[in-house]
Order: C-alpha cells, then sequence, then structure tokens
C-alpha cells in the first residue's frame, strides 16, 4: 500500500506522516474486502475517518516495500533510502509502500460491530428517547456516527418493532444508554456521548446476532486426500470474509482411500460463497456432496 506525506516536512517527520496514512489505508482495504455487499460512498468515508486514527491497532506486522522517495523522482529509477535526519526537509512529498498484514479477526469484530454485517434494512431504524442531562443538540451530532453504523431516526411503529434506545447523563457525570427491542435489553456507559452511541449500538449489532445473508450452513465435501487437505480448505475458508463467517471443521469421514469433510459456517453472501467454493472445489479436485441450511445460530 503506497502513501505520500505533505510536502515540504522534516525528513523524519515525512517518512512517518507517510508510514501512518499507508497502514491506514492499507487497514481500510483490507476492511472494504471484507464487506459482504456494496455499501454507499458516504458510508466507506465514514469508516475511512473512524479507522484512521486506529488503524496501527489492527496491524499485526508490516514491511516497507519501496524506500522512501520523491513522488516526482526520475522515472523508472531505483528507490533510494533516505537517511532520516530531524533537521532536514523535502521540496516535495515522500513516497512510502508498506505490505501489511492486519489482525483480520479483531478487524472482522470490529466491523460486525459497526453493522457491516447486519442484513436488511439499511439504515435500520430506531427511535431515540433523551433522559436528563441529554439535549437535542447533542443527539443531532450523532448523524455521522449514525451514517457509519447504518442506523437512522425514525418513529416508533408497532409493526416493525423498532429498537428503542434512552440516553441519559448521571449525577457522576457519564452518560447511560439502555437499548430495547422486544425481550432484549441492552445498557452501556461511557464518558462521551459518541463513545456510548458506538457501544450500544456495538452490543447491539454484536448480541442480536444480526446479520445479512441465509444464516448458518453446513457443507459437505468429498475427496480430500488426507486430513490435512481438509484442515488446508478450512484455512483457506477463513479468508473468505465477504462470504462467509465462523468457518470450522465439523465432521471428518473415511471414505474408502479419500476422506469427506462436513464444514459450518455462516453465509453472508450466497453468491460469494458459490463463486468461491466452486472455484476451491475446481482447482483441489474435490465434490461438494451436500449443502444445506443450519437452524442453530
Amino acid at each position: 500500500m503506497k502513501a505520500s506525506a505533505d510536502a515540504g516536512l522534516p525528513q523524519a517527520q515525512a517518512r512517518q506522516q507517510a508510514l501512518e496514512r499507508a497502514l491506514a489505508q492499507a487497514i481500510f482495504e483490507e476492511a472494504r474486502r471484507m464487506l459482504p455487499g456494496p455499501v454507499s460512498h458516504e458510508r466507506l468515508d465514514a469508516l475511512r475517518a473512524h479507522f484512521a486514527p486506529m488503524a496501527q491497532g489492527y496491524v499485526l506486522t508490516y514491511q516497507e516495500v519501496l524506500a522512501a522517495k520523491p513522488q516526482d523522482g526520475p522515472a523508472g529509477g531505483t528507490a533510494v533510502s533516505i537517511a532520516p535526519s530531524p533537521h532536514a526537509t523535502a521540496a516535495s512529498a515522500l513516497e512510502l509502500e508498506v505490505d501489511v498484514e492486519a489482525n483480520r479477526p479483531n478487524l472482522r469484530l470490529a466491523l460486525a460491530r459497526l453493522g457491516f454485517f447486519a442484513g436488511p434494512p439499511q439504515p435500520l431504524g430506531f427511535v431515540l428517547r433523551l433522559g436528563a442531562g441529554v439535549t437535542e443538540k447533542e443527539a443531532r451530532e450523532l448523524a455521522s456516527a449514525n451514517l457509519l453504523l447504518g442506523i437512522a431516526p425514525g418513529k416508533a411503529d408497532a409493526s416493525q418493532q423498532l429498537a428503542e434506545v434512552s440516553l441519559e447523563r448521571l449525577p457522576q457525570g457519564y452518560y447511560k444508554a439502555v437499548l430495547r427491542q422486544g425481550a432484549k435489553a441492552l445498557v452501556a456507559d461511557a464518558a462521551s456521548l459518541p463513545a456510548l452511541w458506538l457501544d450500544i449500538w456495538g452490543k447491539y449489532f454484536v448480541e442480536t446476532q444480526r446479520h445479512a445473508g441465509p444464516g448458518m450452513q453446513r457443507l459437505h465435501v468429498a475427496g480430500f486426500t488426507g486430513v490435512d487437505a481438509a484442515l488446508e480448505l478450512l484455512q483457506t475458508m477463513t479468508a473468505w470474509d465477504e462470504a462467509i463467517q465462523e468457518a470450522k471443521l465439523a465432521v471428518l469421514e473415511m471414505d474408502g482411500a479419500t476422506v469427506g469433510a462436513q464444514f459450518t459456517c455462516r453465509v453472508i453472501n450466497q453468491q460469494a460463497l458459490d463463486k468461491r467454493l466452486g472455484e476451491a472445489l475446481a482447482s483441489r479436485k474435490l465434490r461438494l456432496a451436500g449443502q444445506a441450511g443450519l437452524t442453530a445460530p
């Protein structure tokens, strides 16, 4: 992933800025690849802005691919390392390219908490109740968070059973939220209202198991040459973030000279799974012997 620093910065500062931007862009691109379906440009911009200050927390490792170099250097020239100096300045912006390994499980959980794996409707409606210490002005300032979360204020409607969120500021100085929907009730508190808003909805999206797609499925695959081959396919499946989640090996079966395996997974995009599975089985000369939905969450 490439990124540039602002022109005119001291060498060390420019290099650090370019690195931070490259890592942030790499994490954003990794997150975007995990999404199960199309997302509006506005919501993607909100996601980019949300991850930018915390991107390094999702980086496992990174390696510089190209040394820092002026953007307007000679075309096709060899990348040359520039020794960082706190007193040096760059007339033109420095560019840095890094190869990043992201913490995919943590990134996937963050996206789930932000509602990116929730199914329709989009945006998801809710009813807001303001309690003591929370003003209408503060509530309006949550609009950018609503865009990020894929939610929007609505009106109470018995036919829809919208989630209802109550906000209040306690005498101790912190904020409290209670989210209710049907028999479900979730509670959160935080020092700031924006942090509280992300936390209570994060709990909602994760704990109520709101997911896009048809849900849990069992895949029966036949023709493995051994157990290691089945485990290798499972490892491959864990990277199909745009198609499935929670891939697990449920059963191994000996079938004469070959091995069969049953995998369970949560399908969030059936078309993407069919494409991925078809390619994976064809390249390994395997056969899909069965595919069925599961009622278990």
